[in-house]
């Protein structure tokens, strides 16, 4: 097998898509490959991005993840593949994870924005996981996921990437069209919903200064720099609703009230949706 580099760029506020980029990291590092690794939600790794495009070149492969929200990709991941340059010959592999309701066609927009700057893609993946905002439930849907069984599908997705760069064929590349695999139903949903409908629709974040103690977990846990603590925490105008900050909050100062009813609409989403829990390579 021919070597090649690997720069593999996620987001990832509840940990999950962050398993699945150390997954591939580590499966790439058995074959010697070298490799890269880009937390967008880590203030140190800022500065690599401006400098991405110097340290890809012809025959290395940008593997990309995301969490679905709204049916999307998050917005700064969106906004990192909009701002790439043209980077004819290099590879990409985009993926997604979502809590099991709907991976809406987030994985669909990266491949076509992803082609749209000259990448040609070798492959992609969705990845169910447990719901990141039910992490108060005793069995939220996809309790489990990502399991042994989905790991295994994303080391078939790499060993199919690996082999396909060793044995360079315009034949070897996926259309991102198969990744426009959601009934019509959700592809006009998701035209609709994105975080900023839904920030206007959903109940703000409350503070009780009472029970704030100043510790700054809440800032030091938000993915987009969005808290400032002046001295109390004040939620700035670009919240992606991971709710970081309600969960990782010890004395319980902030709090929303769309938790309490959230576990039931989450599981009415799924019944609408209905699409099956589960992970899918497409290589």
């Amino acid at each position: 097998m021919g070597k090649f580099k690997s720069i593999i760029v996620y987001f990832s506020p509840a940990g999950t898509t962050r398993k699945i980029a150390e997954l591939i990291a580590i499966t790439l590092n058995k074959n010697s490959h070298e490799i890269e690794m880009l937390d967008m939600s880590d203030r140190r790794s800022k500065a690599d991005f401006h400098t991405l495009k110097n340290r890809l070149k012809k025959g290395d492969c940008l593997w990309i993840g995301s969490p679905i929200y709204t049916g999307h990709a998050v917005p700064p991941v969106e906004k990192f593949i909009l701002n790439l340059p043209e980077l004819k010959g290099v590879f990409a592999v985009p993926f997604v994870t979502y809590g099991s309701v709907t991976s809406g066609i987030g994985l669909y927009e990266m491949g076509m924005q992803l082609a749209s700057r000259g990448f040609s893609i070798l492959g992609a993946a969705k990845i169910v996981a447990v719901h990141s905002m039910l992490w108060f439930s005793k069995n939220p849907p996809g309790n489990g996921h990502p399991g042994r069984d989905d790991e295994k599908q994303i080391e078939n997705l790499i060993k199919s990437v690996v082999k396909k760069i060793s044995t360079p064929d315009p034949g070897n590349f996926i259309d991102p069209e198969i990744l426009n695999y959601q009934p019509i139903k959700v592809k006009e949903q998701a035209k609709i919903w994105d975080i900023t409908l839904l920030r206007q629709n959903m109940p703000p974040i409350k503070l009780d200064k009472e029970k704030c103690t100043k510790c700054s977990i809440c800032a030091e846990k938000c993915p987009v720099e969005n808290i400032s603590l002046s001295p109390w925490p004040k939620i700035g105008d670009n919240c992606l609703l991971c709710f970081n900050c309600i969960r990782y909050c010890e004395p319980k100062a902030l709090t929303n009230e769309s938790l309490g009813g959230l576990e039931d609409m989450i599981q009415n989403r799924m019944l609408e949706y209905e699409e099956p829990g589960e992970t899918k390579i497409f290589i």
